[in-house]
């Protein structure tokens, strides 16, 4: 389902998301959104998914004092130490 809404971007440059589409993305006060502009000039704001800081795979991504890593590069980083 595709939804348009008009919006006017603030003074600061803020710009708010309407709660019928944060609802329905599942973004919730204080969550954060990945902003792309894409090649063909267009924006698209989409919950912030934890990716890993080596490989920037979302899938098994941990949070490590800030900072994402998968499953993946933590088995390479401790592989790499035993030998």
């Amino acid at each position: 389902m595709s939804s348009t809404v008009f919006k006017r971007v603030t003074n600061s440059g803020s710009l708010s998301i309407p709660v019928a589409i944060r609802r329905q993305q599942g973004i919730q006060p204080g969550d954060g959104v990945e902003i792309t502009l894409t090649d063909d000039n267009k924006l698209v704001i989409a919950p912030y998914q934890l990716r890993c800081s080596f490989c920037e795979t979302t899938e098994d991504v941990q949070d490590f004092h800030g900072k994402g890593i998968c499953k993946d590069c933590i088995r390479k980083i401790i592989s790499s130490q035993e030998g």
